[in-house]
């Protein structure tokens, strides 16, 4: 303990210039974003709508299979306000590098669905 007193203290940079109410703009789907670090990532955002998590936002890092839930709220609040920029680019970014649909997380199967990073069911639904 002594030893991690005598380390430097430095402060939390400070946060992406906040959004209005990101999570309000953001659907349950995967997306990806260039993070402040310089490296493209992967997230989930599940926004349950019965049971006792009703009304809560979760956020995921996406590595593999793996599903590594963002705890800190200053990464979290990061996150959301890169992906609030452009949700819809975001979740075309995801369908594209990955070859699932950012919406629904369905195998994109034709050309024009992997080149949109959506598939056709989810584009008509969300009106893109």
């Amino acid at each position: 303990i002594s030893w991690m007193m005598g380390l430097p203290w430095k402060p939390r940079p400070a946060p992406v210039q906040p959004v209005i109410s990101a999570t309000a703009k953001i659907n349950e789907g995967r997306y990806a974003v260039q993070h402040p670090q310089g490296d493209l990532r992967f997230y989930e955002v599940r926004k349950p709508d019965q049971g006792k998590w009703k009304g809560f936002v979760f956020l995921s890092q996406l590595s593999g299979e793996n599903h590594i839930s963002i705890r800190d709220k200053h990464e979290r609040e990061v996150i959301y306000n890169l992906i609030a920029l452009d949700v819809v680019g975001s979740l075309k970014l995801y369908g594209q590098k990955i070859g699932r649909c950012g919406h629904c997380s369905k195998q994109l199967t034709d050309a024009v669905s992997r080149e949109f990073g959506i598939g056709p069911v989810c584009r008509k639904s969300l009106g893109v």
